[in-house]
């Protein structure tokens, strides 16, 4: 059964041009599919793998380990609880992690990725190929990775990893108070 922005359908899969295409989003079956225009997509308090398809999307994950697609178009990605798989996609996005132990993937665009302000997860953020801006803004212990592209990483409270790969990156780690944590750059 997909749920397509608050209503439920029996469609199991989605048509494409001469076949029939499930979608699926980090290898696993979508539970949420959006259309190829802009969507509001809102998971339930249970795990859910929502796809956005095209358009610029808004997301949000609500309750579970939701697996979440962007794909094409400059879309927000919200987790809130849970422990949360977000993947931008080819746009200009923003991913929010919010709680748990989040991980989020830029993708081919530029992206704002932010991990949860005052949770305690460990996140990892990986902005990939674009010009990408990371903020940890949570106390966690969180790993945050550039790409290709110049990116900024902003460390948090907790004792981050910071690594900012090929690109003239801007990496900083002491945007916290010196003993909230020792942060590897």
């Amino acid at each position: 059964m997909i749920v397509l922005i608050g209503a439920v359908f029996s469609l199991n899969t989605v048509p494409a041009v001469g076949r029939t295409v499930t979608p699926t989003c980090h290898g696993r079956r979508a539970s949420i599919v959006g259309t190829p225009g802009n969507d509001l997509l809102r998971g339930t308090r249970g795990a859910d793998v929502i796809v956005g398809l095209g358009g610029d999307d808004i997301i949000l994950g609500r309750g579970g380990d939701d697996v979440i697609c962007g794909n094409g178009g400059d879309d927000e990605l919200i987790g809130f609880s849970g422990n949360d798989i977000l993947l931008g996609g080819s746009g200009f996005d923003g991913l929010f992690g919010v709680t748990g132990d989040d991980q989020e993937f830029g993708g081919r665009g530029r992206d704002l990725m932010t991990s949860g302000g005052g949770d305690v997860g460990r996140d990892i953020l990986n902005g990939g190929p674009g010009n990408d801006a990371l903020l940890n803004a949570g106390p966690g212990d969180d790993r945050l990775q550039g790409g290709s592209g110049n990116d900024a990483m902003i460390g948090g409270p907790g004792s981050d990893f910071l690594f900012g790969a090929a690109g003239n990156d801007l990496i900083d780690g002491t945007r916290s108070s010196a003993a909230d944590g020792q942060d590897r750059m």
